[in-house]
């Protein structure tokens, strides 16, 4: 199962709920790889951009524009994932 470190292991509430929110909406649409994850959610674009700790095998996940998903590299390393219309709040952009 995949970790989720944030910035402040304190928050809990509100913050802790939106966290499982996006990754309950994430695992619809990508398998994510069993190491810890750092999230940016931007409201703006409705898109959730999630950073591996630690880069994996481009294998494990799989890019679909079409669905909105799209593989963060460096180089030929996977280090993340975006998301595109996370919440499907954005009429407009809905790509599924």
């Amino acid at each position: 199962m995949a970790q989720v470190r944030r910035k402040n292991p304190a928050a809990t509430g509100r913050a802790g709920r939106l966290v499982q929110t996006f990754m309950a909406l994430a695992r619809e649409r990508v398998e994510l790889p069993p190491v810890v994850m750092h999230f940016n959610y931007q409201g703006d674009v409705d898109t959730l951009v999630i950073r591996f700790e630690e880069a994996v095998s481009p294998s494990v996940i799989h890019t679909n524009f079409e669905e909105g998903v799209i593989g963060i590299y460096q180089g030929k390393k996977l280090v993340g994932v975006e998301l595109l219309d996370i919440t499907g709040g954005l009429e407009h952009a809905n790509p599924r």
